[in-house]
This record gives C-alpha cells, sequence and structure tokens, in this order.
C-alpha cells in the first residue's frame, strides 16, 4: 500500500562510508528525491538520521535549505518542525503549534522552530502569543544563517527588542524581498503586512500590493493555504463575486483539513446570500476550531454581516474556556460585541479580572473607552490612568522609541484628557 519507496547505495572505502539513497514513486518510478550523507563506519545511525532528515525536508518542498542551516542535529527535533511546516502551509494553524512546541522542548535552541511557532501562533488568534518564542529566537540569532538571521530580522521588526513601526516593517520586507525569490514567507509576510497594515499606514494601493503580493508567494507553493485566506478576503472586499467562487474553492481543495474550512463556508455562505449554508456551519459550532469562530465573530463586527451570528462564536468559545485567561479574554470578546450591538449595560455586566502576572497594555485604553463611549466605571479607568501617567509623560530620549506599553500608556492618557477637555 506504500506510494513510495526507497532505494540506497553505500560506497566503503576503507572506514568511511557514502551513503546515497533515492525516494521514488512506486507506480511511476520517477525520482522524487536524491540525497546524500557520508561519515565512517562508526557513525552509521548518524549517517541515516541525516539521510531520513535530507529526506524529510524534500517531503515538505524545504529542498532549498541545507540541513546544517536547520540548526539541530536531533532527528526527534528535526520530525515535528517539519510536520509542522507541513501543517501550517495546509492551514492547519493549530496542529502546527503543537509540532513546534514538541520540536522545541526536545532541542530549546531550535532557532527556526521558535520563529514558526511565533507566526503559527499568530494565524491561530491565540490572544497575547507567546513573547518568550521571540526572545528565544532572538537570544540564539547568531547560530543562524545570514539569510535565516535577516528572515528573524523582518519577522520582528528591524529594532527589535524595541518596537517597530508597521511602516517600517512593511518597508524593510520591501527593500530585501528579491533577494529571496525562493521563500514563500518573504512575498507572503509582506503581503500580511500590507494587508492589515496597508491602510493604516497611508498606502494608498494597499489592497493591490497585498494581492500581488500573495499571488507571488503561490507561485513558490500553489497550495500555500494562509495566502488563499487572505485573497479571498481582498476579493470579499472587491466585491469580486469570480474570484470569491474560485478563491473558496481552491481554498477547500488545497486545505481540506485546515482549521478555516468552516469559516470559509460561512463567509462565502454570507456573501452570496445562502441562508442554509450559514445555518449549517453554525449548527456545527461547537466542533469548530477556535480559529474558525473567532475569525467568524472579527469578520462579523469588522464587515457588518451577520452579526447575530458573531454572539453565537462569542458564546461558544466562552463555553470552552478552561483557564482563567482564556475565560478573561473571551469575556471581552463578548463584552466588545455587546457594545457594538448596542447593549453596553449588558455588555458592562460581562467582566472578568485579569489573570495574576498577565500584562494588558491594552487593557487600561479599553476601560478608558468604556467610561467615555459605553457608560463604563469612570473611577476604574481613572484610577488606571494614574497608574500610567509616570510613563506616558516620561520624555524619551531620542534616538529611543517607546515600548508597545508605553505607546499604549501615552494613548491611554491622552484620551483620558481629551474626554475630560484637559489639554495640559
Amino acid at each position: 500500500g506504500a506510494g513510495r519507496l526507497i532505494d540506497g547505495r553505500i560506497v566503503a572505502v576503507g572506514s568511511r562510508l557514502d551513503v546515497t539513497a533515492t525516494l521514488q514513486a512506486v507506480r511511476t518510478r520517477d525520482v522524487l528525491a536524491t540525497v546524500h550523507a557520508a561519515g565512517t563506519s562508526d557513525s552509521i545511525l548518524s549517517i541515516f538520521d541525516a539521510l531520513a532528515a535530507q529526506l524529510m525536508i524534500q517531503e515538505v518542498s524545504q529542498g532549498q535549505r541545507r540541513l546544517s542551516e536547520l540548526l539541530t542535529t536531533k532527528l526527534p527535533a528535526l520530525r515535528p518542525y517539519l510536520a509542522g511546516i507541513k501543517k501550517y502551509r495546509s492551514g492547519q494553524y493549530e496542529a502546527a503549534v503543537r509540532d513546534f512546541e514538541q520540536a522545541i522542548q526536545v532541542d530549546s535552541t531550535f532557532v527556526l522552530a521558535a520563529i514558526e511557532l511565533s507566526t503559527a501562533l499568530a494565524m491561530t488568534g491565540e490572544e497575547q502569543g507567546n513573547p518568550g518564542v521571540e526572545e528565544l529566537a532572538w537570544k540564539n540569532r547568531n547560530r543562524l544563517s545570514s539569510s535565516n538571521q535577516l528572515y528573524l530580522s523582518l519577522l520582528l521588526g528591524p529594532r527589535y527588542p524595541a518596537a517597530s513601526g508597521y511602516a517600517d516593517m512593511i518597508r524593510s520586507w520591501e527593500s530585501v524581498i528579491d533577494t529571496i525569490p525562493r521563500r514563500w514567507e518573504g512575498s507572503y509576510f509582506l503581503g500580511d503586512l500590507l494587508f492589515h497594515w496597508g491602510a493604516y499606514v497611508g498606502i494608498k494601493e494597499w489592497q493591490s500590493l497585498a494581492r500581488s503580493a500573495f499571488e507571488r508567494a503561490l507561485e513558490a507553493d500553489s497550495g500555500l493555504a494562509p495566502a488563499l485566506e487572505h485573497l479571498l478576503e481582498l476579493a470579499l472586499l472587491a466585491r469580486d463575486s469570480t474570484a470569491v467562487r474560485q478563491l473558496s474553492r481552491r481554498y477547500l481543495r488545497s486545505a481540506p483539513l485546515g482549521d478555516d474550512v468552516q469559516y470559509v463556508r460561512w463567509r462565502t455562505a454570507v456573501y452570496f446570500r445562502d441562508d442554509t449554508g450559514r445555518a449549517q456551519v453554525l449548527a456545527g459550532r461547537a466542533t469548530l476550531s477556535a480559529s474558525a469562530l473567532r475569525r467568524i465573530l472579527s469578520a462579523a463586527q469588522l464587515n457588518g454581516v451577520a452579526v447575530e451570528d458573531a454572539l453565537l462564536a462569542a458564546n461558544e468559545l466562552h463555553r470552552r474556556a478552561n483557564s482563567v485567561r482564556s475565560l478573561y479574554f473571551t469575556t471581552w470578546y463578548e463584552r466588545e460585541l455587546l457594545f457594538n450591538l448596542g447593549r453596553p449595560n449588558e455588555g458592562l455586566r460581562r467582566s472578568s479580572e485579569p489573570p495574576a502576572g498577565l500584562s494588558l497594555p491594552l487593557d487600561a485604553l479599553f476601560r478608558v473607552i468604556e467610561s467615555a463611549y459605553w457608560d463604563g466605571d469612570s473611577a476604574v479607568a481613572a484610577a488606571m490612568v494614574r497608574e500610567r501617567e509616570p510613563s506616558a509623560l516620561t520624555p524619551l530620549r531620542q534616538p529611543a522609541r517607546p515600548t508597545e506599553a508605553q505607546a499604549m500608556d501615552v494613548c491611554t492618557v491622552a484620551l483620558w484628557r481629551l474626554q475630560h477637555d484637559d489639554v495640559s
């Protein structure tokens, strides 16, 4: 029942072994990959591990990266890392996260696994992500090849560990995009920045630029699920019905096990006013991935469509909350949604204190916004503002840039003062 076979050759010269392995398709005998490893006879197990690793790299289309660039000699770490790459590309972000976490557990200095874990977490919509992963990658960056060091600096921002502005990050990706043409990541992450932040930083043609970037990513990997998802969103924004049909079908073919399959079905059903298809997705919401539920919750509000479905998604996320942390965030989802639905009193009754030790720069800003617009507790907001005034009012020495927390403190204090006609 196997679809492939491995044919090998060993050449021994004295104590040195030279081993070549060829991966072939059983039915056609087409050669899928040829790899090579060498060493002394007393290291034969290491030689076979190296061969297996190279074949796995070929399996997930990472052949342009040499084994030495992956920076782990531990096959038990490499195996879940490569499995995670494959799952990420096919839209299985939550499973990819687990694979990358396993790789890091086996090899705590596996920098590339830390990088990919950070990107996979972002696609799940996981709250707060895992900043420790980025710190791990940065701490061990000198172990990376020059090309991977560049990749890391682009992902984290040119000023890391200080915060980088989105305009700076977009310019950084644009300046090097032509130097990494064989890697889908370059075009994809440029497209992702343009999609989410292009309009925010004043790029007028952000939609067409993002579309071009995602299409270039698909030229390198035609089944790249996250690129297809973003192109679908762009088609929806443009109200291009033909593209919506084509891209939704292409996504469902390319990523049948993807976390967002049911979101894609829901989104296209809403767009085409297919009430039956929409109801079928919602009827099975207990089985939807957390990622799909978060996307329904977000898309319904951002696009002003089927907002009642967002409440069902929020309730399902709340039902699944299995920790103080997840309960806190799901409660925030419900509060924001109820505010947007014009039900502020009900929203204000949904409250949950943040878990101890969880730093949330946005929390104080949200409390000020609630106080200003939704009859929230002004005493709580005022206390939070007082706590943040020392940080917000401390002048920065050039060329230092504010951290995310400092920038949020400035916004919080400034909004509070404007609301109270205090322009001092």
